[in-house]
């Protein structure tokens, strides 16, 4: 049975091998189908009500084009990306961040049911304090599952259970 030093060591090459080849993964197909679904629906419906003479239909048409819009500019910002040793993410609201795989400290998944604001479901990595950085917390719901687990294999011994 490898030590932790042995398996940490070969997680890190790992990591290295796999990310020289660079790994970016954005919103998913099913979130943009989730998230935008409906509003393509009242979009559509509202576009054939306006095209048929119903008055008052366009307003409505430009305001649930304006929110399908800003909704696909919302997704299209998520990203993650691991290059080489480094995890980037970046979300529309928070910009971009980034840690080493050195540099994190611990990582965890958590479901926040009694926060106000931020992700329900959330990936945080814990930095090492001598980085004084913030935590960096992860919208995992609209990564798919295969970016989610090859995030987590990135960070192997760091995520705790």
């Amino acid at each position: 049975m490898p030590t932790p030093n042995e398996t940490k060591e070969s997680l890190v090459i790992f990591a290295s091998a796999e990310s020289d080849k660079g790994f970016t993964a954005s919103a998913c197909a099913s979130t943009y189908l989730v998230m935008g679904g409906i509003w393509i629906l009242m979009f559509a419906l509202m576009l054939a009500c306006a095209l048929h003479g119903a008055r008052g239909a366009w307003p409505i048409v430009g305001f649930v084009g304006s929110i399908l819009v800003l909704l696909l500019f919302w997704l299209g910002f998520f990203r993650i990306s691991l290059v080489g040793e480094t995890l980037f993410y970046r979300s529309l609201w928070g910009g971009t961040k980034s840690l080493k795989l050195s540099e994190i400290k611990s990582a965890e998944i958590k479901i926040a049911t009694n926060e106000k604001f931020g992700p329900l479901y959330r990936l945080i990595l814990w930095p090492e304090p001598y980085t004084g950085q913030k935590p960096i917390v992860v919208n995992m719901k609209v990564f798919g599952r295969a970016d989610l687990s090859r995030v987590i294999h990135f960070l192997g011994s760091k995520l705790q259970t």
